[in-house]
């Protein structure tokens, strides 16, 4: 392996992270599957010649909207400890996938578009794991979340606009104090609740085509939604994410000099704070060509139901590599 080479002023914090003192606000909204399988065919899926992943990923018709406030972010490598840490807010768009590969199938989290405001933050991710990041200003309150950035509005348009909206979760109601779940073990049976809500109750016929071809039955299926429910909602396990790590060829700018695909272990703890909000809540998502990933998947404005508000900590562990080019 060819070492890696610090550079001033080596802001680059090495994995795995500590991210603690986090406020976060989340909501759950249905997209269109087939679009979502789509893009996730042209990245998670992708291989050289045409050939078969040994992993294949199926896309589930819903995507987590997440805005978040960060207190500190450090490497826990015992050669940064004692560098100090950076704070963070951010948004990121999150699709839960299906995993198909030897033995049973399994649920991991794919972000596909995260906004934040802190330039050590960008590029460690960026770099280290490929997230696919995004520099602009994130903010948080009771009402809501928004996030901006700089976006080429128009097809054409030969200059970007800066500070424009990439996406907001708003109350549209007077505020209305958010009802105090409390319990931990609360956290999973609300989650659940919200996805009712927004997913199954008005869940389209054959939007899980893919994992019917399998013909694993309806227990399988259920098992499947119960397992992605409960994953993300226990915030003593890890949930386990994935995500495209690549790079463009400067010979070839239309092509990647390198890809991957590869996960990392999320680690929940102190969970200190847990509430669903009350009232009306809609999501508002501007339609830019230069962020029409959203749009494409289905991921539109309008309105959604009340989102959960915690308070909490999680570690990233080093990443394992399913693939690579």
């Amino acid at each position: 392996m060819i070492p890696y080479t610090e550079r001033d002023t080596d802001l680059n914090f090495r994995p795995p992270y500590r991210i603690t003192g986090v406020e976060s606000l989340s909501v759950v909204r249905k997209i269109n599957g087939d679009e979502a399988q789509k893009w996730i065919d042209e990245t998670l899926n992708w291989r050289p010649d045409g050939a078969e992943p040994e992993v294949r990923f199926t896309a589930l018709p819903l995507a987590f909207v997440i805005f978040m406030k960060m207190a500190e972010m450090r490497s826990m490598d015992p050669l940064h400890s004692d560098w100090g840490a950076v704070s963070e807010s951010e948004m990121v768009v999150t699709l839960p996938v299906v995993a198909w590969g030897k033995g049973f199938p399994s649920i991991k989290f794919y972000p596909i578009v995260l906004c934040l405001d802190s330039s050590p933050a960008m590029i460690s991710g960026r770099e280290a794991f490929g997230f696919p990041k995004i520099m602009g200003q994130v903010d948080i309150d009771a009402n809501g979340g928004e996030a901006r950035c700089e976006v080429t509005p128009k097809l054409g348009q030969p200059k970007t606009a800066k500070n424009c909206r990439l996406l907001a979760l708003l109350r549209t109601d007077e505020s209305v104090e958010a009802e105090d779940i409390g319990e931990h073990r609360s956290f999973s049976k609300s989650l659940a609740e919200v996805v009712k809500e927004e997913l199954l109750g008005e869940a389209e016929p054959g939007f899980l085509d893919d994992l019917w071809k399998i013909d694993w039955g309806d227990i399988l299926i259920d098992s499947i939604f119960e397992k992605a429910i409960a994953m993300f909602g226990d915030l003593k396990s890890s949930q386990e994410f994935v995500f495209l790590k690549q790079f463009r060829d400067v010979t070839n700018p239309a092509e990647a000099c390198y890809r991957a695909v590869a996960t990392s272990d999320m680690t929940f703890s102190n969970l200190t704070h847990l509430s669903r909000e009350e009232g009306e809540w809609e999501l508002v998502v501007p339609e830019f060509r230069s962020s029409d990933l959203l749009h494409r998947i289905g991921l539109v404005s309008g309105k959604v139901g009340a989102p959960l508000r915690a308070k909490f900590q999680f570690d990233l562990s080093l990443g394992r590599k399913i693939w690579s080019t």
